[in-house]
């Protein structure tokens, strides 16, 4: 039920270039970039590279305080807000051992795994980072995609694309690939 409420108030805020755990999307999209970007490079000589992003235990990561300031700046609802606040708070846990359980701490980062809520919840803040991170600078940091058949239309500025937390960043050349692993990893 959250989960379907707050889809249909944020999808629309998500950039294009990220297809996990969306509806009606898939990878096909991201694939078709590629390759026509490869075409590309080989039929004009270009140079492009790629960088392959894949995040280390990805959903226990998001700090829960910072996600919730991310929900408010991307217009999640009061009510609901309140609702995804309410079920990461409390939360504890406690590791077992063979010599025993250890004490119960408080978990203060991650999304509720297993939960149906926790991957649009990832791909949420996963957003906000990489649009913070290339902000204003698509057409410096990004590959430059010309259309297929037609001059006439513009080019299309490639900085990223997406599914869920894999991610390929992608440019022109090698400094520009550095700029934006940085960025991406300073957010």
């Amino acid at each position: 039920m959250i989960l379907n409420r707050i889809r249909s108030a944020i999808d629309p805020h998500l950039r294009e270039s990220q297809n996990g755990f969306r509806k009606g999307r898939s990878t096909t999209a991201q694939i078709l970039a590629l390759r026509r970007m490869i075409e590309e490079v080989k039929k004009d000589n270009l140079t492009a590279v790629l960088c392959f992003i894949d995040f280390k235990n990805a959903f226990d990561s998001i700090h829960r305080g910072t996600m919730v300031k991310i929900l408010k700046a991307y217009g999640v609802p009061p009510n609901l807000l309140q609702a995804i606040e309410t079920m990461h708070a409390g939360t504890r846990s406690k590791v077992v051992t063979p010599d025993g359980n250890t004490e119960e701490f408080d978990i203060l980062a991650g999304v509720m795994q297993g939960d149906t809520l926790a991957p649009f919840l990832f791909i949420i803040v996963l957003d906000y980072v990489v649009r913070k991170a290339i902000s204003g600078r698509e057409q410096d940091l990004g590959f430059t995609l010309t259309p297929r058949r037609s001059k006439r239309h513009p080019a299309v500025f490639l900085t990223d694309l997406d599914y869920a937390d894999d991610i390929s960043l992608l440019s022109n050349n090698v400094e520009q690939a550095q700029e934006l692993l940085k960025r991406v990893e300073l957010e």
